[in-house]
């Protein structure tokens, strides 16, 4: 068995983990009051109220039983798991979305467990948040498959530590509960494995949907407006393309100093990792270190996450802010193609809130490529 205990690439996102910190303490605080405080009576009566019984479905009690569980074993066990997973998970997709995963699969994998329980056990409580917790670890399987996991493989001589991708690993545990499921369904058995198996399935398909919506909005921000302003931009940056440098080739800048590509620097380190394991974590790590060396007039370090977006990303997947940002700072530092692409890539995206930077900066590197023609054809453009 694999008990995890780190994420390896565990980078800090600029959100935190609010409801899993919530839920933690609040199943602690539970159960500490049921097994320290009340008696043996007040907890059984409590696990019937509030846990779920497959002949009396109350539609409260696939939430209430979340905060209920039978033992210490069974309460750090779950913690662990939703410490683990639930904290990456929600710093990367946000607390609603992520309450809306956990409530999903609190209801799914009770919904299973109610059709599945064989007929004696119907006026057993089952209680736990296994299958929420489930929910989450199917979603950060479609979200982060190739994470590095840290945990111990349980022998019978000792816990030995090792590390894999997440993929791995999750697949391995749901195989388990699915093997478990197949093997005990119909009898007496204390562990809801078809909740886990149902939890699972329905955090991976919400992860599914999250990641393509998250894409198709991310394409949708990315198509130009119908502002008259930009498309007359955009008209003679195609005219000058066609006769002047071609985008793709500059990427190979001919500036004095070369493009600033060296990960030389502990943050940047951490951007490299997650380039090799997790594209999608690593655009936001790209992403809110180039908004923080903006704010903080860092250009070369601005130059840098820019150029790197460039190379990893689409360029249909940055806005124009960010490339009109790129643009500028690729010109401060005399980096006239790169910034001309910038500047490009900018009107073409429609969406830049600010022209007038937009405008002053295309007329401006124009002119630095020897295109004077064209930069008094846009500014034709723009009094007229």
């Amino acid at each position: 068995m694999f008990i995890p205990y780190k994420i390896e690439e565990d980078y800090e996102f600029p959100t935190q983990p609010w409801f899993v910190y919530f839920t933690i303490t609040a199943c602690f605080a539970v159960h500490i009051y049921l097994f320290r405080f009340a008696s043996l009576s007040t907890r059984e009566n409590i696990f019937y109220i509030y846990g779920t019984i497959p002949a009396d479905f109350s539609w409260y009690s696939p939430l209430t039983c979340t905060f209920l569980h039978g033992s210490w074993l069974h309460i750090l066990g779950n913690m662990l798991f939703l410490w683990i997973y639930g904290r990456y998970c929600e710093k990367a997709i946000g607390t609603w979305k992520f309450i809306l995963l956990y409530v999903v699969g609190a209801y799914s994998s009770m919904i299973a467990h109610v059709l599945s329980v064989p007929p004696f056990m119907n006026d057993d409580p089952a209680i736990g948040a296994s299958g929420a917790i489930s929910a989450v670890m199917g979603a950060f399987l479609i979200l982060f498959p190739k994470v590095k996991v840290k945990f111990l493989v349980l022998t019978f001589a000792r816990p030995l530590p090792s590390h894999g991708p997440a993929w791995f690993i999750l697949c391995f545990w749901f195989l388990i509960q699915l093997l478990s499921g197949v093997q005990f369904f119909g009898e007496n058995n204390h562990v809801a494995f078809w909740a886990h198996i149902a939890g699972f399935a329905s955090g991976a398909l919400l992860g599914t949907l999250y990641l393509y919506l998250h894409r198709h909005s991310m394409r949708k921000m990315a198509e130009p407006e119908d502002i008259p302003d930009k498309k007359r931009l955009l008209s003679a940056w195609q005219t000058f393309c066609r006769n002047g440098t071609t985008p793709l080739e500059l990427s190979e800048t001919t500036a004095e100093q070369p493009v600033i590509a060296h990960f030389d620097d502990p943050e940047l380190e951490v951007i490299h990792t997650l380039l090799k394991n997790d594209r999608e974590t690593a655009y936001y790590a790209l992403l809110s270190a180039f908004q923080q060396a903006n704010r903080d007039n860092n250009y070369p370090l601005m130059l840098t996450f820019y150029y790197r977006l460039l190379l990893q990303y689409d360029h249909l997947y940055l806005d124009g802010d960010i490339h009109l940002y790129g643009a500028i700072a690729a010109a401060r530092l005399q980096h006239i193609n790169l910034a001309a692409y910038g500047f490009f890539l900018a009107a073409a995206s429609g969406s830049v809130s600010s022209s007038d930077q937009l405008i002053r900066g295309t007329m401006n590197i124009l002119e630095r490529l020897g295109e004077p023609e064209q930069a008094g054809r846009l500014a034709r453009f723009i009094l007229h």
